[in-house]
């Protein structure tokens, strides 16, 4: 299943009042259930995590996964696992906004929307292994 409630990566983009194009990628506020199911693979798979840190060209990007992040370790998390940074995290999204007259003018909407898809597609092959 998909959809914005489905807890799987997802692609978002929608086109702003100010004219620009916000594009997104990632899990945006997973029920209870994947978000324990992400945070377990988090911890469980640190060589995972290593590898998709190890993605210079993303994080170059995307310098920070976006979302709320809780203050403490959560439940059943010792606090003492590798990348507790992102266990404590509530969402796992990135995502870029960038000028949509420009892009209409030159012709450029649809290969722009597709490279910044491109660039954010390392965060969602990631989630799928804690996801799917």
């Amino acid at each position: 299943a998909g959809g914005r409630k489905s807890g799987n990566p997802l692609w978002y983009f929608h086109v702003t009042h100010a004219n620009t194009v916000f594009q997104a990628a990632g899990v945006y506020m997973p029920d209870d259930e994947r978000l324990l199911r992400i945070r377990r693979y988090i911890a469980a798979r640190p060589d995972a995590v290593e590898q998709f840190l190890a993605n210079e060209a993303f994080h170059r990007r995307f310098p920070t996964i976006e979302g709320e992040a809780a203050k403490r370790p959560p439940a059943g998390f010792t606090g003492q696992e590798a990348h507790l940074d992102l266990i404590k995290q509530k969402s796992f999204t990135v995502y870029t906004e960038w000028a949509l007259p420009d892009a209409m003018t030159t012709g450029e909407l649809l290969p722009g929307m597709v490279a910044h898809f491109q660039a954010m597609a390392p965060l969602n092959d990631w989630l799928k292994g804690a996801t799917i």
